[in-house]
C-alpha cells in the first residue's frame, strides 16, 4: 500500500507540487524533499504559488530526463488541522520552505524567485541509500532485524514502552 501511494504522489507531481499531509508525510520517508509549508489566507504563498508549481513540473522533467532519484516538490497547508503538525514541524510563519530528509528538514532561507530555487535544487543532492530511514508507517526501507524489532515493539504495552524510553533516556544523560 505504501509503495503504490508513494508512486502515485510521484505521478501527480507532474501536475505541481504534491500536497501532503500529516497523514501522508511517512510516505516520503527515504526521498528528499523541497516542502512549501503554507496557510491559504498568506497573500505572500498566494504569490509564491504559481512559481512554487513551475518548480515542480521543471524537476519533474529535468529529474525524469535523467532518469535519477527525484528530489519531491511538496505543498503542506498549515491552515485548520494541520496547524499542530506544522508547529510540530517547526513551522512558525507562512510561507516556510525547508528542504532535506522528511524526518530532517532544514530551513530555505535563499530567494524565492524561480531561477533562484532552481539553483538551489541542483545543488541539493538527492537521498542516498544510507540516508534513507527505517520507519513504522513504510517499512520497505526496514532491514528484517529492523522489521522484527518493530513486531515487537509493537506487542508491547505503553507502560513497558514508557519504561524503556526512559532507561534509554537515562544512559543518553551519562
Amino acid at each position: 500500500m505504501g509503495s503504490l501511494l508513494t508512486r502515485l504522489l510521484w505521478l501527480c507531481s507532474a501536475a505541481g507540487a504534491v500536497q501532503l499531509t500529516e497523514r501522508s508525510w511517512q510516505q516520503v520517508a527515504g526521498k528528499t524533499v523541497f516542502v512549501n509549508f503554507h496557510a491559504q489566507w498568506c497573500s505572500h504563498c498566494q504569490a509564491l504559488k504559481p512559481t512554487w508549481n513551475k518548480l515542480a513540473n521543471a524537476q519533474f522533467r529535468f529529474q525524469d530526463a535523467r532518469k535519477e532519484k527525484a528530489i519531491l516538490i511538496a505543498d503542506v497547508d498549515c491552515s485548520g488541522d494541520a496547524a499542530k503538525f506544522c508547529v510540530d514541524m517547526g513551522v512558525d510563519k507562512f510561507p516556510t520552505l525547508k528542504h532535506g530528509h522528511p524526518l530532517d528538514l532544514d530551513e530555505y532561507k535563499g530567494k524565492k524567485e524561480l531561477r533562484d530555487l532552481e539553483r538551489f535544487l541542483q545543488e541539493l543532492q538527492p537521498a542516498s541509500r544510507q540516508d534513507i530511514v527505517c520507519t513504522v508507517e513504510e517499512q520497505s526501507f526496514c532491514s528484517a532485524a529492523e522489521k522484527k524489532l518493530i513486531k515487537k515493539f509493537q506487542k508491547t504495552s505503553v507502560p513497558a514502552l514508557e519504561e524503556v524510553i526512559e532507561e534509554l533516556a537515562a544512559e543518553k544523560r551519562k
